[in-house]
């Protein structure tokens, strides 16, 4: 067995016994963000038998079905409550499986950064809070990076001439985008990304070569959304038939409720929030990680809750003895040994998201500069799709007496952007500077991993 895989699946197993500890042991009561409503609706499944839908009454019942039925029957089968976070255990394999196929098919002469991206992937603090609880974030990422790993062979194999695409890669493409969009609607990011590839590509064809690519895009674009409609369509025109709308919200559908108290949703969309809630201009979280802060800023709930369980929600069981703080409203509490390590966690994670951001940034600049034939456009696309749609559903509705955007609902864009990670760490060359520098990123990683076990095992 080469060094790598031994050391890739070491890595692996790794953050298995990270997310396996957390499911055996996580706290349901005060801890468990959103246990209440999706237990509720997970035995609403088992006792009707049937899906529910935004117009039932229950919290969760815009919801998209597919966690639901596979929790519902895991419940059922073994009337317990703990096996169905397993379901999100072993999402996160198959989520590390396809970052494996991603960069070993991206860099396949660079092991270590391949190691790398598979050890944040493993460590990456929201990854095992949100993979070892009872939600559908977990199956949903994991449906997302199948979907997002053919919509990559597909934009490999089409760099030259988009008419080398198997259409059954497009199929497939489509089949698991619809499987994950059964499982939560961000995975409507995956269509604009698919139709953001076959545009670059009729770009690039140009005027003069258009008519001789037209074929093959029709056909991918068919493909694609033939394999979507054949999986997701009926819940969509059943959603369309019963709420005029394919994506119903409970927001939409209680607007009267809404507006009376949040009257600032009638105000025009610019007038919601203002522009410092969308800039990076509130650092209060590097110092107290826990939300939340004299300001809302939807940065402040994306950066610090990747790096930190901004919610308290769990991932620090808080068994120490000695003094302890309040977080979140004053709904739990923490001690303070908890309270450092993610103190150290965020710092430590703020320089390896501006790693991973310049890598997405390198990574499409790359595509455009070499017309699509190196780097990748699908990659960080899904990234930036995922982060626009929440600041715009964060614009849309500024509800601030509870947490209306989440890290855990970016969980989906962990696996892009571990492979951007990757790009970044390998652009550093095979020089003596280079390894300096993938010595420095193993270094940090390393302790990001060591402080979240001492949270999820010790503090």
């Amino acid at each position: 067995m080469p060094w790598h895989v031994a050391l890739a699946l070491a890595i692996t197993a790794c953050g298995l016994a990270l997310r396996f500890v957390h499911a055996r042991t996580f706290l349901s009561a005060g801890h468990a963000s959103d246990y209440e409503s999706a237990m509720q609706a997970v035995r609403w499944v088992d006792t009707h038998r049937r899906l529910f839908d935004a117009g039932d009454e229950l919290h969760v019942g815009y919801h998209a079905p597919l966690w639901y039925v596979a929790a519902a029957a895991v419940f059922h089968a073994s009337h317990a409550v703990r096996p169905i976070a397993y379901l999100s255990v072993g999402a996160w394999l198959v989520r590390q499986w396809v970052l494996a196929k991603i960069v070993r098919a991206a860099l396949p002469r660079r092991p270590v950064a391949g190691l790398l991206s598979l050890a944040l992937s493993a460590v990456l603090p929201i990854g095992v809070l949100v993979d070892g609880k009872i939600y559908n974030e977990g199956l949903h990422a994991a449906l997302f990076a199948v979907a997002l790993w053919f919509l990559f062979k597909i934009e490999r194999q089409g760099a030259v001439d988009p008419r080398a695409v198997r259409r059954r890669d497009a199929l497939a493409f489509g089949a698991f985008a619809g499987l994950a969009m059964l499982t939560k609607t961000t995975a409507l990011v995956l269509l604009v990304c698919f139709a953001a590839l076959l545009g670059a590509w009729a770009w690039r064809a140009g005027l003069g070569r258009l008519r001789s690519v037209t074929r093959p895009l029709v056909e991918l674009g068919l493909a694609g959304a033939g394999g979507w409609l054949g999986v997701a369509g009926w819940w969509c025109v059943r959603n369309y038939r019963k709420f005029g709308h394919p994506f119903p919200h409970q927001y939409m559908l209680r607007q009267v409720a809404v507006l009376h108290d949040h009257p600032i949703v009638a105000e025009p969309l610019a007038y919601r929030r203002p522009i410092g809630w969308a800039l990076p201009t509130q650092f209060e979280w590097l110092g107290w990680p826990y939300g939340p802060w004299s300001r809302p800023n939807f940065w402040a709930n994306l950066v610090g809750g990747t790096w930190s369980d901004i919610l308290h929600r769990g991932l620090c069981r808080s068994r120490l003895p000695g003094p302890t703080v309040t977080a979140w409203r004053d709904a739990t509490r923490v001690n303070f040994a908890c309270l450092d390590a993610s103190r150290w966690c965020i710092w430590i994670g703020c320089a390896l998201t501006a790693l991973t951001v310049w890598g997405a940034l390198a990574l499409a600049r790359q595509y455009l500069r070499t017309r699509g034939r190196n780097g990748s456009l699908v990659v960080p696309a899904s990234v930036a799709s995922t982060v626009l749609l929440l600041l715009a559903f964060g614009a849309a509705y500024p509800f601030d007496h509870h947490p209306v955007i989440k890290a855990n609902y970016a969980l989906c864009a962990s696996t892009p952007l571990c492979a951007c990670f990757a790009f970044a760490v390998s652009a550093a060359g095979r020089g003596p500077l280079g390894r300096l520098a993938e010595g420095a990123v193993a270094l940090g990683v390393a302790a990001v991993g060591a402080l979240v076990a001492l949270q999820v095992m010790v503090f």
